[in-house]
């Protein structure tokens, strides 16, 4: 077999000789090409799926911090969620903002059990999942679950979770990972505005301990989420968004996790500034 193998080598170098024209490339060429190809859609695809790992990894922080807010006996503040006209929003990047803007504040209203505010925060995501092109994601069957359980705060809560992991899944296969990292940056967003505004002047003592943390642990997820936008081929909305949240970064970045009242009233401020730009 290697003697064939040998002459054969040596009939292509004889006709390379005698020619002046170039041959096309050899199979073994190809065969290179291909697996270099393939070996290119394989890491971009793992690149793809750690991505939505890590994304549904910090999908939990934003609901959570809602939860704390009235563990802790601080009231129900209608005014810090967005307005439902979602009609000012055009460009899928702003869809996709304030869809994971509304997600915290629908989780905020089951939390505090406003139901009228429940069906309106529920109507506006399911209305922005339309103009996203992924409304299949609210189907009848689930929308009947959560008109069954509008009395029960607890259950509205755990559906909320699975309605945006499913909202992610449905991106991630469809290859829309920017549009997943847009929905992700304003649920964190949205939590740390919301949380920091509510505390902002309270004293850091036992109470509200739980919530500084949490407020650290949004911040964590804030760097991450940046991470992702930079992986990604960004557009100008989101390059302008990523230099107001290294404005946001800046103020708890020296702190190390050790986050003051200072820092908090700071955030505050920031978060609100960023926001206005957003909603």
């Amino acid at each position: 077999m290697l003697k064939i193998k040998n002459g054969f080598l040596l009939f292509i170098l004889a006709c390379l000789a005698f020619s002046c024209q170039e041959e096309a490339p050899s199979d073994v060429s190809e065969k290179n090409a291909e697996q270099i190809q393939q070996e290119s859609v394989s890491d971009e695809e793992k690149t793809h799926q750690v991505t939505f790992d890590a994304i549904i990894n910090e999908l939990p922080g934003p609901l959570e911090v809602c939860v704390i807010l009235s563990e802790t006996n601080h009231p129900y503040q209608k005014e810090m969620m967005n307005g439902t006209d979602i009609s000012k929003y055009n460009t899928q990047f702003q869809k996709a903002i304030n869809l994971g803007i509304y997600g915290v504040d629908l989780n905020y209203a089951a939390v505090y059990k406003n139901t009228e505010d429940i069906m309106d925060y529920l109507y506006t995501v399911q209305n922005l999942t339309e103009e996203i092109d992924i409304a299949d994601i609210f189907n009848s069957d689930l929308m009947i679950s959560i008109q069954n359980n509008l009395s029960n705060s607890d259950s509205l809560v755990s559906l909320s979770y699975p309605v945006y992991k499913n909202i992610h899944k449905f991106l991630h296969e469809h290859h829309q990972e920017n549009t997943s990292i847009c929905i992700l940056t304003g649920g964190i967003l949205e939590g740390l505005y919301i949380a920091s505004n509510i505390i902002k002047g309270e004293p850091k003592d036992s109470t509200n301990a739980l919530i500084y943390q949490k407020i650290n642990d949004l911040t964590e997820s804030l760097d991450h989420t940046m991470d992702f936008m930079n992986t990604y081929e960004k557009t100008d909305e989101m390059r302008h968004l990523l230099g107001n949240l290294e404005a946001v970064q800046a103020i708890y970045a020296k702190e190390q996790g050790d986050l003051s009242e200072e820092t908090i009233k700071s955030l505050a401020v920031e978060t609100n500034k960023v926001r206005q730009e957003l909603i």
